[in-house]
């Protein structure tokens, strides 16, 4: 197993790897606030040090679902440009949450 940590001034981000080479954690740590995320193939659960809630994050073909142990839910859209390149991404009410999309120069 191995680890990788990166450091600024009040942020810290750490990843854990297995035997295999292969992501299982990542921690970062931002303000005293450390949010860990465990990865299982699709399946990502992402747990805060200021909450109770840990949240189940799918990751689907054109889509992220969110199921957090409170009950709640929701369903974000992934849109993509004619090359394929996410551009923007929409609730499930079909309201755009992001824009993603630059011009020639990475400029938004």
């Amino acid at each position: 197993m191995s680890n990788l940590r990166i450091r600024s001034a009040n942020e810290t981000t750490a990843f854990s790897y297995d035997a295999n080479r292969s992501r299982y954690k990542r921690t970062d740590t931002k303000s005293g606030v450390t949010t860990t995320t465990y990865y299982a193939g699709n399946v990502e659960v992402v747990s805060q040090s200021d909450s109770n809630v840990f949240t189940f994050r799918r990751n689907l073909p054109g889509a992220i679902a969110l199921y957090r142990d409170n009950g709640t839910s929701e369903v974000s859209y992934l849109h993509t440009d004619h090359l394929g390149s996410l551009d923007t991404i929409t609730n499930e009410e079909g309201l755009i949450k992001q824009k993603l999309y630059f011009d020639a120069w990475g400029k938004n």
